[in-house]
Order: C-alpha cells, then structure tokens, then sequence
C-alpha cells in the first residue's frame, strides 16, 4: 500500500491536528501519518486497531483475575 507514494510523490495535506496529516494517491485513497512525540511523521493506519487491540487485552486480564479469584474462592471452600 505505501509503494505508490515513494513511486508516485503523492501530494501530503494537513490533518485535522499539527500532528496529522495523509497522503493523497492517485486513486484517491488516502494513507494516514503521524507525528510522534520526538517529532518524527510514521504511518498511522494502525492507530485504531492497535488501540483496539490494547483494550481488548486490558478486559481479557480482568477476566483471567476474576476467574483466578474465583478459582481461588473455590478452592478455599472445598479445603474446608
């Protein structure tokens, strides 16, 4: 998907924020960038699964406590 824009010198446009911009291709899709905090532009078309992907690994930890606990609770009932 990023061949097209170091062949085609796509034309860059301003993001919504200073730290957002993307990359117009000839097909009219448009390639997302961001500015990270050291002030260098990556590819930001990750963003939003990698934030999916963060939470959902947040929950799925919670549910492992909780089991855990629960197991534990368990336990401790059947060693009475």
């Amino acid at each position: 998907m990023l061949i097209p824009l170091v062949l085609g010198g796509a034309p860059i446009e301003a993001g919504p924020g200073d730290d957002m911009a993307s990359a117009v291709l000839a097909s009219g899709a448009r390639v997302p960038f961001r500015r990270s905090k050291d002030g260098d532009w990556g590819y930001a078309g990750l963003d939003k699964r990698a934030e999916d992907d963060k939470n959902r690994a947040y929950h799925d930890l919670e549910v492992v406590r909780a089991s855990a606990a629960d197991f534990e609770r368990a336990a401790a009932r059947a060693g009475k």
